[in-house]
């Protein structure tokens, strides 16, 4: 698990925690830095990395009926933000996904259920 803002886009506020003890002392930490109890999320993490050890971020746009990839990053880290990986093959590979927006329908169904006409959605993995 890590912890993050509930109502802010600042990424992980902790590294991966492995156990109850780390989660509560993590937990207590948060709130004596000024957090609160109330606005911190506890996210179960699921390692969607290859065989390599390598994580994909997935990221589209929907614009009324139009889904819009707009990138595919690669990283060693959990916590994809930024591009850290630069390959002929990861290149290639992203520009397939540009191309063939493979995640159209699913994506349209997501933000349609969620009730969302214009927005973004930054997926860490999408199960093929």
């Amino acid at each position: 698990m890590f912890i993050r803002e509930g109502r802010r886009h600042t990424g992980a506020l902790t590294p991966l925690l492995h156990s109850r003890d780390e989660i509560v002392r993590a937990l207590d930490r948060l709130i004596s830095d000024g957090y609160r109890r109330d606005d911190l999320l506890l996210v179960e993490f699921c390692d969607t990395s290859d065989a390599d050890g390598i994580y994909r971020k997935y990221s589209a746009f929907r614009v009324g009926d139009a889904i819009l990839p707009r990138h595919l990053i690669f990283s060693h880290h959990w916590s994809v933000k930024k591009p850290d990986m630069l390959a002929p093959l990861l290149a290639q590979e992203q520009d397939r996904y540009l191309k063939e927006n493979p995640h159209r329908s699913w994506l349209m169904d997501v933000f349609r259920l969620a009730g969302i006409e214009y927005g973004t959605n930054r997926l860490q993995h999408v199960a093929q």
